[in-house]
């Protein structure tokens, strides 16, 4: 409840002159960028954290529908009255087993909350407590040519049973009101992340979803364009859900047994679709620290809700020590990018995915940056080509700037221009 409180005060009180919400959004804003600024403010969804590296944080979010689509994609209007809300708080750690490899850890509170006259009388539900428990994995591949990929799978268990109605045997006045749908969730799927030479981001998200034992299959896709600097980002996106229809219910609505939802469409739902665009920012805090603010806005679909969701976060991501300063801080530009595919045995002398075919040739020097996502763009050693094919090159390291690993996957950048 006291959660909901400051949610609602601060993002959702509808009822204030316009100013005074933009004078809150302007506070909240400057109080972020007050704190001491530091840590990347963007990880692509493609991205792992390195061997041994952790982050927790957690994510909270306020939904309020103000419509519904029916089975059919009909927009239907909430009765004079009726409302809903749905506030979740996700406690989510994760853990990098390699630098590959990660799984996390989460656990989600919800509190739902409905408002409707039943027999001319006014009634108010609600329902609280811990939601469900998640488990999820991501593998992510190496980046070659400025694009990375990353296989993603989860799994969501519910910590409680929904009691289920025939049509015919509903209280007219319900008894509770459900706090989900009340089984588990299955996801698996994959990713991909395009990075500018600029260093911005675009990214597409594919899963196959099963999000519940009564509910059909379907496919969740999000695409996000994102601007990012090391302490700041703005970004950009919209999620799908395509329904596979494979409701047993599917052309018989009627027969489907029903839980107690009050006005909410969003639990037992027969087919859902829906889209939503959204809009986001995340700043970096301290060392290790970022924040995440993000408005999204179900604009339509069928057999869901429709209506706006703020969702806060905030994020610990631990990073390496680096007791060396940058050797080069200042700004460089390259007409080249590629990275490190191969290293020789002596740690003297690298395989690059560039050749003659993007510019590079016999002699042209080589810098190359660990880019973490952790410590931005870190000049960490230099070289030249010694051997050149059309598609990749040798390339000897003449210098070492700091004592981080060489190994595939390193940023490799040629034709330096200021």
């Amino acid at each position: 409840m006291f959660l909901l409180k400051i949610l609602k005060t601060v993002f959702c009180n509808i009822k204030e002159p316009r100013y005074n919400k933009q004078m809150k959004l302007i506070t909240l804003i400057s109080l972020l960028v007050s704190l001491q600024v530091g840590a990347a403010a963007y990880i692509n969804k493609t991205q792992t954290l390195n061997a041994k590296g952790a982050e927790v944080g957690f994510i909270t979010s306020y939904y309020v529908p103000t419509s519904y689509e029916d089975h059919d994609g009909q927009n239907q209007k909430f009765n004079e009255g009726e409302s809903y809300m749905r506030a979740d708080l996700l406690l989510l750690a994760k853990y990098g087993f390699t630098d590959r490899f990660e799984m996390n850890f989460g656990a989600n509170f919800r509190q739902n909350a409905a408002t409707g006259k039943y027999e001319d009388e006014d009634k108010t539900f609600s329902s609280s407590g811990l939601e469900s428990g998640l488990l999820g994995l991501k593998y992510s591949f190496l980046m070659k040519k400025r694009i990375q990929y990353s296989f993603e799978a989860s799994y969501r268990v519910a910590t409680y049973s929904n009691k289920y109605y025939e049509q015919d045997d509903l209280p007219v006045v319900p008894e509770e009101i459900a706090m989900g749908e009340g089984s588990r969730s299955i996801s698996a799927g994959f990713a991909f992340t395009f990075m500018s030479e600029s260093q911005n981001f675009f990214t597409g998200r594919f899963l196959y979803r099963n999000p519940g034992r009564e509910i059909s299959n379907e496919v969740y896709s999000e695409i996000e364009g994102t601007i990012a600097w090391q302490y700041f980002a703005l970004y950009l996106g919209v999620e799908n859900i395509y329904s596979l229809k494979q409701d047993a219910y599917t052309n018989k609505e009627d027969e489907k047994p029903t839980l107690s939802t009050a006005s909410s469409q969003d639990y037992n739902s027969i087919n859902r679709t829906w889209t939503a665009p959204y809009i986001g920012m995340n700043i970096g805090l301290g060392s290790k620290w970022r924040a995440e603010f993000k408005v999204k806005s179900k604009l339509y679909g069928s057999s869901t809700t429709l209506g706006n969701e703020v969702s806060l976060a905030l994020v610990r991501r631990n990073s390496k020590s680096n007791h060396f300063a940058k050797a080069d801080s200042a700004f460089k530009e390259y007409r080249y990018e590629g990275s490190i595919i191969k290293v020789s045995k002596t740690k003297r002398a690298v395989s690059i995915d560039m050749g003659l075919e993007t510019g590079v040739e016999k002699g042209s020097k080589i810098d190359f940056y660990l880019f973490d996502y952790l410590e931005g763009n870190k000049l960490i050693a230099s070289g030249y080509v010694v051997k050149v094919g059309t598609s990749k090159a040798v390339v000897k390291l003449t210098k070492r700037f700091t004592k981080d690993k060489i190994k595939p996957g390193i940023i490799a950048r040629a034709g330096l221009i200021k």
